[in-house]
């Protein structure tokens, strides 16, 4: 590792690192610090590797890595939450994030072509939705994740179906192939069962996929009927337990808000411009 840091500028694919040798914020001399260094690292693994071909243990120990790695540099691509007493310092390093992120999808978008396993278990992982649009726009090979939705979707934790979900609304905008909307479908089929969930899980389902929903018929709006059907199947739900439950309040991010908000969204961007097509 020390070795390697020595030689950051040749290894950083920071273009700012290379043709200046110098780094204007934290978050990038990280960043610029923690590349050569993962590269050294995982090359050191990849050599070790290809010596035992066969050594499936080996093998998956690299893969978890990797991902490792990967879910570290993620974080740093994460804007900063400023406080009142941080906005100035953060507005600087909002300037850096952009270099910072480019550098790390460029890397990102390397492993998943030399080991497209790293792909299946980064997003059976998880990372913060928030970089959803930063990978997608920034990772050319992350159409590759259509593949792993399916099988996400049918996970039994709550948390992974929901991040499919979201990967799907994300991978739909930029990829609207044949094969997306197969798997969109399939996603529709996912808001109809949760209609029937209980309160708390409806509530936090709607907050967090709804507006995948919306990305979905924006790609592709032949799906909007069926968008209205589990809109309406929500609101039906909503409407039986509100009667029971007295536990949304007038809260703006209250169950029904939150499909009011996805109606209009619905309405706006897709029912309306297809009337006009």
């Amino acid at each position: 590792a020390a070795a390697a840091a020595a030689s950051y500028q040749h290894c950083c694919p920071c273009s700012r690192c290379r043709t200046a040798g110098t780094v204007s914020g934290p978050s990038q001399r990280m960043t610029c610090l923690l590349f050569p260094m993962c590269v050294f690292f995982l090359k050191r693994s990849m050599q070790k590797l290809q010596q035992q071909e066969r050594d499936e243990f080996l093998r998956a120990l690299v893969t978890s890595q990797t991902c490792a790695i990967i879910q570290l540099l993620l974080e740093i691509c994460l804007p900063p939450s400023p406080s009142s007493k941080e906005a100035d310092k953060a507005t600087t390093e909002l300037g850096n994030i952009f270099a910072i992120r480019e550098s790390v999808c460029g890397f990102v978008h390397q492993l998943f072509i030399e080991n497209p396993l790293v792909i299946r278990l980064l997003h059976a992982q998880g990372y913060d939705p928030a970089l959803l649009p930063v990978l997608v726009g920034g990772v050319p090979s992350m159409h590759m994740c259509l593949d792993v939705i399916p099988e996400l979707l049918e996970h039994p934790q709550a948390e992974n179906q929901t991040f499919a979900i979201q990967l799907a609304g994300a991978l739909a905008a930029a990829y609207p192939l044949p094969k997306t909307l197969e798997i969109a479908r399939s996603v529709v089929g996912r808001f109809h069962f949760m209609a029937r969930a209980d309160t708390p899980t409806r509530a936090a389902f709607c907050k967090a996929c709804l507006p995948s929903l919306i990305q979905l018929c924006t790609a592709f709006p032949l799906l909007s009927g069926s968008a209205v059907e589990v809109l309406l199947e929500f609101r039906k739900t909503e409407r039986s337990h509100a009667a029971a439950e007295d536990v949304w309040g007038s809260s703006p991010t209250s169950e029904p808000d939150i499909l009011d908000k996805a109606f209009e969204q619905l309405t706006v961007q897709v029912l309306l411009p297809s009337r006009h097509t």
